[in-house]
């Protein structure tokens, strides 16, 4: 993701899969049930973040808001060791939830 209108830094990438037809599906009946499973397995390699979307509403999500995910809280400022202590903070909170 080297391109200059690309929000996605480039330590990240994405995954796209190519479904079998749903009549196929060995694990799961429907598209929630598959997205459980395979988060199941994901969840097992540490420091792998999944979010499964659709290509183009992830493409429209991210060049509308410079943000890789659905939501996201973006902290201000010109104190760098300010903004990690806030951004520390607001991850203790969230990791609550």
């Amino acid at each position: 993701a080297e391109v200059a209108t690309d929000p996605m830094g480039i330590e990240l990438t994405d995954i796209f899969l190519t479904l079998k037809p749903r009549a196929e599906w060995a694990r799961a009946d429907t598209q929630a049930g598959l997205v459980i499973e395979m988060e199941k397995t994901i969840s097992q390699f540490p420091g792998v973040n999944m979010v499964f979307t659709q290509p183009i509403e992830m493409r429209m999500n991210e060049m509308v808001s410079g943000i890789r995910s659905d939501i996201g809280i973006k902290v201000f400022g010109d104190d760098f060791d300010e903004l990690l202590r806030i951004a520390d903070d607001v991850q203790r909170v969230l990791l609550d939830i």
